[in-house]
C-alpha cells in the first residue's frame, strides 16, 4: 500500500441511509446507526474522558495481558489521534477491532504488522511525513507508533477518494488496486468496508 500526501483533517457526519458521499464541506461515513452529531467542534473533557475509559475496557478485554495503565495509555492515543484527524474514535477502533482483533503482535500473510496492520513500506513513508521515529518493521509492534501511522494513512485515503467506503478498501487492498478499480469501471470490493462499519455500529453500543 502506498500512501499519499498528507492531507489535512478531515470533519466526519455520521449517517443512516447514503451509500457514497463526499468530503464537502464535511467527511462523511456510512454506517448502520443512528446518525450522531458531526465533530466539527473540541470535545469536552467529560467526554474525552468517557471515551478513554470506555477505549481503555475495549482493550483490556481483547487483551487480558495489557497492564490498565497501558491500556488506558493506548486509549489515550487513540482518541487524541482520532480527534486530531476529524475521526471518531469508536470508528479508529472498529478498523483495530477488524484488522487485528486489539492484537498489539499481529501479523497477517501478506506481512501487516501490528494493532493496524500497516505493511512496513507504508509505515516508513507515512513515518516520514509526520516526523515518528522509524526504526524497521519492528517500529510497528508499538501499539502506540502504529495507531499515530494508520490513522494518519487512514485519513490520507478518505481525503483522496472522498468516500469512506472507498478509503476503507484502499486501506484493505491497497490503493493501487482500487485506483486501477476505478479507472477500469470495475466494482470495489465491499466486504472489508461493510465489516468496518459493522465494527462500527458494535463498538458505539460496546462503549
Amino acid at each position: 500500500m502506498r500512501p499519499t500526501d498528507r492531507c489535512s483533517a478531515c470533519l466526519i457526519t455520521l449517517i443512516l441511509s447514503t451509500v457514497s458521499c463526499s468530503i464537502t464541506p464535511a467527511t462523511r461515513v456510512e454506517t448502520v446507526s443512528s446518525q450522531v452529531e458531526a465533530l466539527d467542534s473540541a470535545p469536552t473533557q467529560e467526554t474525552l474522558g468517557s471515551e478513554i475509559d470506555g477505549i481503555a475496557g475495549v482493550f483490556s478485554d481483547r487483551n487480558p495481558r495489557l497492564l490498565p495503565a497501558e491500556a488506558a495509555h493506548l486509549a489515550r492515543v487513540v482518541v487524541a489521534e482520532a480527534h486530531r484527524a476529524g475521526l471518531p474514535p469508536t470508528f479508529v477502533l472498529a478498523v483495530i477491532e477488524v484488522e487485528s482483533s486489539g492484537r498489539q503482535d499481529a501479523v497477517s500473510e501478506a506481512g501487516a504488522l501490528g494493532l493496524m496492520q500497516i505493511m512496513p513500506a507504508t509505515g516508513e513513508f507515512v513515518a516520514s511525513q509526520i516526523d515518528v521515529p522509524w526504526r524497521g518493521r519492528e517500529s510497528l509492534f508499538d501499539p502506540v507508533i502504529n495507531v499515530r501511522l494508520g490513522v494518519h494513512y487512514l485519513e490520507e485515503l478518505i481525503e483522496r477518494y472522498a468516500n469512506v467506503r472507498t478509503a476503507l478498501a484502499a486501506y484493505n487492498a491497497g490503493p493501487g488496486d482500487v485506483s486501477r478499480r476505478i479507472r477500469s469501471g470495475r466494482p470495489i470490493p465491499r466486504d472489508y468496508a461493510d465489516k468496518v462499519l459493522a465494527a462500527y455500529a458494535e463498538a458505539g453500543e460496546e462503549i
